[in-house]
């Protein structure tokens, strides 16, 4: 069963789809697309925790059902001030899952929006 997002789940999301970028080059989401995820939050809530016991990732739900693989697929990217890459997983115009990847084999918490720094895409050479 589905909960509602905390307050900072919220503010996290909303600061990665105002300010993250996609993961790959030029991929990089218009202002019309962030306005469409922004409005889609009113609808959705956590639909699953991670277990792994290292992360806080959670997956969403929108409007009680959870978000599919349908429709155009984005991810934006950002780290937190110690490290850990932020993604956020955008489906079909729905984020669908907000993932925090821990930098080593350590527990670490949900980041404060304020820590996000965007990622920046550098080619190989």
């Amino acid at each position: 069963m589905g909960r509602s997002l905390t307050a900072q789940e919220r503010a996290v999301i909303e600061a990665m789809i105002a300010q993250a970028d996609g993961d790959s080059p030029g991929q990089r989401p218009s202002a019309i697309q962030r306005a469409r995820w922004a409005a889609a939050l009113e609808q959705t809530t956590v639909d699953h925790e991670c277990g792994c016991g290292l992360c806080p990732t959670i997956d969403l739900a929108w409007n009680g059902q959870a978000v599919g693989c349908e429709g155009e697929w984005v991810v934006l990217e950002a780290f937190s001030a110690s490290g850990e890459m932020v993604l956020l997983f955008v489906d079909g115009d729905r984020p669908s899952c907000l993932e925090v990847v821990p930098s080593e084999d350590q527990p670490v918490a949900l980041p404060r929006p304020e820590e996000l720094r965007p990622a920046r895409w550098v080619p190989a050479e």
